[in-house]
């Protein structure tokens, strides 16, 4: 009797295989991004080390909600806070992935319908004359404004840090629930 060895997987290794590449597939897509959920005090206790060239983005986010009669409210204020991470020449090489990422990110925050623009009495009189129609002003920012503000700031803060000789810059931009308040600023720079 002649056996002839099979050149066909059994299904439990194509199932194998299936797994092992997706698994494969999700580690080499997480490593790419460093966006995660993590508290500050994460960042501050020093457990995020980052390599050369990493640039890493830490979001700390603040909201609160009441529950009155099995309905949710938001009350109170919000706060989102991003902490970028890097060495100078990781960060310029980066801005526009990490622009991105926060827009992609802040975009899907169930906040962001509440984005004050500030004083709507500080609208021009083109914009009081075209709405004399017995409505309000719309108080608060559209999304092609938030996207904006928050290129303008994070291109702003990265533009400034350009040339440090540190080994990590650490930015931080706090976008809160006035779109003319935010800022992202240098907060300290760490020798290697």
């Amino acid at each position: 009797m002649n056996v002839k060895p099979s050149n066909k997987m059994s299904s439990t290794q194509v199932k194998s295989a299936v797994v092992f590449v997706g698994i494969l597939s999700f580690v080499l897509y997480t490593s790419f991004f460093s966006l995660k959920d993590f508290t500050s005090t994460n960042m501050a206790s020093g457990s995020v080390e980052l390599q050369e060239n990493v640039v890493q983005i830490v979001k700390d986010s603040m909201t609160r909600y009441n529950i009155v009669n099995n309905e949710t409210e938001f009350i109170g204020s919000f706060d989102t806070t991003y902490s970028i991470s890097g060495n100078s020449d990781s960060l310029k090489s980066s801005d526009d992935a990490i622009i991105s990422v926060v827009q992609e990110d802040f975009n899907r925050s169930p906040t962001i319908g509440y984005i004050g623009v500030g004083d709507v009495s500080t609208l021009s009189t083109a914009d009081s004359e075209a709405s004399n129609n017995l409505s309000l002003p719309n108080p608060f920012a559209d999304s092609a404004a938030i996207n904006q503000t928050i290129s303008q700031k994070i291109a702003n803060a990265i533009e400034s840090v350009d040339g440090l000789d540190a080994s990590i810059i650490k930015i931080k931009c706090d976008f809160n629930m006035n779109i003319t308040e935010w800022e992202c600023v240098n907060i300290g720079n760490q020798n290697s």
